[in-house]
């Protein structure tokens, strides 16, 4: 477990591979400001958008220790990949949190 004083948190962007990747990356990394504005640590992975980007994220965020998963919906997601990603860490508590463009 991290510091007990401190929430860390694994953070993965859900989104679609149709979407403008830069506009995918930028409100990820709003969420993520937002989230550490909040006093989480964040343990973060690249957004996940096609299942091959599965094994990466599952691999990144195995690598670290976090408490709680915080699954990110920006916008239309792959349910495949979203699904995997989750299953990945079932025994884990989970969030599903959703910072989109406009919000």
């Amino acid at each position: 477990m991290s510091d007990p004083a401190r929430l860390t948190a694994a953070h993965v962007p859900l989104g679609s591979s149709m979407y403008e990747r830069d506009r995918l990356d930028g409100i990820a990394g709003r969420a993520e400001d937002e989230l550490r504005g909040a006093g989480i640590t964040l343990v973060r992975t690249d957004p996940v958008t096609h299942p091959d980007d599965v094994e990466r994220a599952v691999a990144e965020l195995s690598a670290a220790d976090w408490d709680l998963l915080i699954l990110n919906v920006i916008n239309w997601i792959d349910v495949r990949a979203a699904a995997r990603v989750a299953l990945a860490f079932r025994e884990r508590p989970a969030l599903l949190y959703s910072y989109g463009g406009r919000t």
